[in-house]
Parts: structure tokens; sequence; C-alpha cells
């Protein structure tokens, strides 16, 4: 198994380099001038002395190359810069007060416990349901439940996750009040506080992975249960729990598995939206912030944590399933 670890960590240096190579190319299409300008605080803040300091502070007058070795320097250390847009004032030593931007890291830090809590309530709600709906089709073929399951995994797929929380916040919350429809509340102050807050957007990204989990299950499902190894445990006098449980849902677990880190990406995706849409202050709405402010450096650290992030669930995803098919681990 470490030998099949340390290739799996070799074969993710050249992607990563690709993509620092990509974001890297984000901030050359910044304009020097107008990137200083908009850290010194904007033209009628800043005299002209000051805007080529902080340009030069930035580092935007260097080479290419040097840019690059030092960005990905930082990098590496997990320093991610300082926004352009969302800034602060220090005072030095000396006394002189200049405008700082807000550390990158610190931003996504603050932002990232309302996304990993949607993205939580969505895994959990995902799992369950498509699990129990790709159960119930897979072991039906051809009844009235699988045809309802293949119906709910297409609908699922096609529906959009922005669409659906306009749906359950017109219902759960305008029509019957019973959840809130906006803004969130920390799990500190309570975990039905913390819950409520979550829920909606959390349902509205989890069901796209439902309806993809559903459809993999079904169709493993009721592959494997045709198999001879699953006649055979018929034919030993089994119970249908144990030849479900013991021999087919195992081997049948493998597809969903391997399109974990797709579907991952897919509910990171639909927080971006959600998040804008109902104002949680979170990745995604730091995301569009930083879109509509063209806060290129922000953007760069943003997606470089998606990447990251990505790349780390489809590593784990991978092993685990090396870990569960010994067939695929010995070749």
């Amino acid at each position: 198994m470490g030998p099949v670890i340390l290739r799996r960590l070799l074969s993710l240096i050249p992607l990563l380099f690709f993509v620092s190579v990509v974001l890297f190319a984000m901030s050359l299409q910044l304009d020097p001038a107008k990137a200083a300008q908009t850290r010194a605080g904007g033209i009628n803040a800043s005299s002209v002395e000051v805007i080529e300091r902080v340009q030069e502070e930035l580092g935007l007058n260097d080479p290419i190359l040097v840019r690059y070795g030092r960005w990905l320097g930082d990098a590496a250390r997990l320093d991610l810069g300082e926004s352009l847009v969302r800034t602060e004032s220090v005072q030095l030593d000396s006394g002189e007060t200049v405008t700082r931007g807000r550390s990158v890291k610190h931003e996504i830090a603050v932002a990232l416990p309302r996304t990993v809590s949607i993205a939580l309530v969505g895994l959990v709600f995902g799992l369950a349901v498509g699990g129990s709906v790709g159960l119930i089709g897979g072991l039906r073929p051809g009844s009235i439940w699988d045809r309802l399951s293949v119906m709910f995994a297409t609908m699922g797929i096609a529906m959009p996750s922005y669409w659906l929380i306009m749906l359950l916040i017109i219902y759960f919350s305008i029509n019957q009040g019973w959840l809130p429809a906006t803004g969130y509340v920390p799990r500190s102050e309570g975990w039905w506080s913390w819950l409520s807050h979550v829920l909606l957007p959390g349902i509205a990204v989890g069901t796209g992975v439902a309806a993809i989990t559903a459809r993999q299950l079904r169709a493993s499902l009721m592959d494997v249960m045709g198999s001879a190894y699953i006649r055979t445990a018929w034919a030993k006098g089994s119970s249908r729990r144990k030849v479900v449980t013991g021999h087919a849902l195992k081997n049948a677990i493998s597809a969903p598995l391997t399109t974990f880190g797709t579907m991952f990406a897919h509910m990171l995706g639909g927080t971006v939206v959600i998040e804008s849409l109902i104002g949680i202050q979170g990745i995604g709405l730091l995301t569009v912030n930083a879109v509509r402010a063209n806060d290129i450096i922000m953007l760069q650290g943003i997606v470089l944590f998606f990447v990251v992030v990505t790349v780390a669930v489809n590593l784990v995803v991978d092993l685990v399933y090396l870990y569960a098919n010994p067939r695929i681990r010995l070749s």
C-alpha cells in the first residue's frame, strides 16, 4: 500500500505545477498602477508617490519569473497574499499610517466554517437520501419504486441548486415560517440555531449529490445482484439481509465511491451561488465579491484553496477505493 500512496502523491506534482502556472497567469492581468492605486485607497486618497511606493511594495515591477517564484514560495508556506480591495489602515513604528490589504488566508479561514457547515449538511443529506433511494431501486428493478428512483435521480441532476433553494425558502420559510431564510448562526450559539440556518442550503446543494449517488448505486447494485457469487450465496441458503449487506452492497458501493470527488466539487460549486443568494458570508460570497471587485489576489487564493481541497478529496477517495478493492491494489 505504501508504494501505491507514494506513486499517487508523485503524480500530483505535475498537476499542482500546472495549476500554479494557470493561477499565476491570473495576476498578469493586473495593471500595476491600477492595482497599487486600489490598494492605496483610490485616486482621491493617494498621491502619485504613494501609488508608486505601494506598487513597489507589491512587487509588480519585478520580472515575471521573479514574481512567479516569490508567489510559489509564499503559496508553499500557505501565504496567499493580501487582498487588493479588503483593506485596513495600519500604523507603522514611524507613526505613519498606511493601507494594507487583509490577509487572504485569514479571510478564507473566517469564511470557511460557514461553507463547511453547508457542505457537511449537504453531504449527510445526499449520502443518506441517495443511498436509500439507490438501494430501493437497485433491489427492485422494474418495480414502481425503481421507476421512482430513476425519476428522482433525473430530476435531482437536472435541477439547479439556486432554483431549488428558492423553492425551499418559499415553502419552509415564507409560507410555513419553520426555518430562517437568510443568515448564519455559529454552532456555539446552539445546535438547532446553527442547523436551522444551514439546513435549507445544505439540502439544496445535497440534492445533486443524492441524485448522483442514487443513480450510481442503483445501476451498480442491479449489476451485482445478477453476478454468479450472489447466486451462489442464495443457493447456500443465506438470508436476504446477509446477501445484500455482506456481498452485494459491499461491491456495489465502489461505483458511487469513485465519483465522490466529482460530487464533492459539484457541491462546493453549488455553495458559491447559494451563499450569495441567502447572504451567508462564506467562501461562495467571498468569491462573488472578489469577482465583482476584480480582486485578482483574493481570487487566486480562493481558487488555489478549492483546487487543493478537491485534489486532497480525490486522493483520499482513491486510497479508500484501493483499500476496499484489493484487486485494484494488486494490479
